[in-house]
C-alpha cells in the first residue's frame, strides 16, 4: 500500500483549523454556567425542603377538612333530630286536636 504524504501545515492552515473548531469546545467561561455539584445539591435541598413544607401543609389542610366533616356531621344530625321532635310535635298536636274536637 502506498501512502500519500501531504505537504506540511502552515500557520496559515492551524489558525483555519483553530477558528474552525473553536466554537464547537467548551471554554472556561462557558462551562461556568454549568452547575456545579454543590449547585445541585443545594438545589436538590431546597426541593426537600419545599417538599417538606407542602406536605406539612397538605396535613393542615387535611386536619381542616376533617373537622369541617365532623362538624357538618353534627350539624347534619342536629337537623334530623330536630326534625324529628317536629314530626313528634305534629302527631301530639292533631292527637290534642282530635281529643279536644270530640269532647
Amino acid at each position: 500500500m502506498k501512502t500519500v504524504k501531504s505537504p506540511p501545515s502552515t500557520k496559515q492552515d492551524i489558525d483555519n483549523l483553530y477558528k474552525k473548531i473553536k466554537g464547537e469546545f467548551a471554554t472556561k467561561d462557558d462551562l461556568k454556567a454549568f452547575a456545579t455539584k454543590d449547585d445541585l445539591k443545594q438545589v436538590k435541598d431546597e426541593i426537600v425542603e419545599m417538599k417538606d413544607e407542602i406536605v406539612e401543609m397538605k396535613d393542615e389542610i387535611m386536619g381542616e377538612l376533617k373537622s369541617q366533616q365532623e362538624n357538618q356531621k353534627i350539624h347534619n344530625y342536629s337537623h334530623s333530630r330536630i326534625n324529628d321532635d317536629l314530626d313528634d310535635h305534629e302527631t301530639r298536636i292533631r292527637k290534642l286536636e282530635k281529643t279536644s274536637a270530640t269532647a
